[in-house]
């Protein structure tokens, strides 16, 4: 059991362990939590605010597919001298399409994704990533197939190492949903639903708002593209350090 298990209440753990895995999709989601766990609307929204500010809670957001949705992407190694590895990280930052860039213990020290609309060139923007970063050296690591995407932290220390089974985003599903073309309308989707919804009694108001839809529709509209495969899961996303959690390798 790790330290942050120690220091969660058990309600504060089962909520944080459930929605990482299955955050209600509703009009008000904090109110059915609170009715599964039998505790008020207001004391699950502070709970989790509680979660934020500490950091363990990142963010609770719909998670895509980004190569169902067209994009293409690849793990990126790069050799770069210690001494300027901070300035290379944040060059490598700088790009939007950059996500989970880490040091590591090795001649290629520094390891990050990189993603990039249909119509761009991976290998080109490594290169042009290698040269700002001032990299020795750059390797594009690309997947080949997909055997299990996401993580999800058991802050309750009770589940069973096997207790999620079979992935339910499989290589199939993705290369099945990437067969269906977007429209207008789905991208605009996708951009409200890609953001960390408020922790507020109604949180989904604004992303429907913006599209201009009902919170219904919206609601169907996920379920839509979530049965494409676009959309992987609606769920919370933990800082695993701040969880408790020494690797997530």
């Amino acid at each position: 059991m790790t330290l942050a298990m120690h220091a969660l209440e058990e309600t504060d753990a089962a909520i944080l362990n459930r929605i990482q895995d299955d955050f209600p999709v509703c009009s008000r989601p904090f109110k059915a939590l609170g009715d599964d766990y039998g505790i008020e609307e207001a004391e699950v929204l502070r709970r989790l605010r509680a979660a934020k500010d500490s950091g363990v809670l990142r963010q609770v957001s719909a998670i895509f597919d980004t190569n169902a949705l067209g994009y293409k992407s690849s793990l990126v190694a790069m050799k770069v001298a210690p001494d300027r590895l901070n300035q290379a990280a944040k060059a490598v930052n700088s790009h939007p399409g950059v996500s989970h860039n880490y040091k590591r213990n090795h001649d290629f020290n520094m390891w990050f994704t990189v993603a990039v609309p249909r119509d761009g060139d991976v290998a080109w923007t490594v290169d042009r990533l290698a040269s700002l970063a001032g990299a020795d050296s750059a390797r594009l690591l690309p997947t080949l197939k997909l055997f299990k995407i996401g993580v999800s932290l058991d802050l309750t220390g009770k589940r069973a190492l096997d207790a999620r089974g079979e992935p339910q985003y499989s290589d199939e599903r993705r290369k099945s949903a990437a067969r269906v073309p977007l429209t207008d309308f789905d991208i605009a989707l996708v951009r409200a639903l890609q953001e960390d919804i408020e922790l507020v009694e109604e949180p989904f108001a604004r992303a429907a708002a913006e599209v201009g839809i009902s919170q219904e529709r919206l609601f169907e509209e996920a379920a839509r593209l979530q049965r494409q495969g676009h959309l992987r899961r609606f769920a919370a996303i933990l800082r695993h350090r701040k969880a408790g959690f020494a690797a997530n390798g």
